[in-house]
This record gives C-alpha cells, structure tokens and sequence, in this order.
C-alpha cells in the first residue's frame, strides 16, 4: 500500500465533522479541478466559510451523491 493510501482516512457519515477540499477529491472519485468547475456550473453545493475555510456538512455532499447517482 503506498504511503499516500496509508495517510486517507476511510469517510465515515456518521460522524460528525465537516468536510474540506482535500478531503473530496477521494469521496467523490474525481479531481479538485472537477469539483471547483462544478461549483462554479452551479452543479455542486457551494462551501460554506467558517473562519476562512471552505467546508461541507457531509449531509450536503451525501445527498448530492445521492442525487448524482439517482441519475445513472
């Protein structure tokens, strides 16, 4: 296993945390890029700012997942 798969953490909803940029690319299976260009698209939740940071309630990303895939 490399170090970088050593050092993600598994995403667990039940917790309660917020979500940051760097955490999305691996939940979502898709590049930061991607995701900045969806939010600015309109296509994905904007963050909400908490102290300068740009965060997610995991609730919020779940559901779009839930949506995304509802799609398919």
């Amino acid at each position: 296993m490399s170090e970088k798969a050593k050092k993600i953490k598994p995403y667990v909803p039940e917790q309660r945390k917020l979500l940051r940029m760097k955490e999305l690319p691996d939940i979502l299976n898709m590049s930061k890029t991607n995701i900045y260009n969806r939010i600015k698209e309109g296509n994905f939740p904007k963050p909400q700012k908490i102290g300068g940071m740009s965060v997610w309630k995991p609730e919020v990303v779940d559901e779009w997942i839930d949506k995304e895939t509802s799609k398919a």
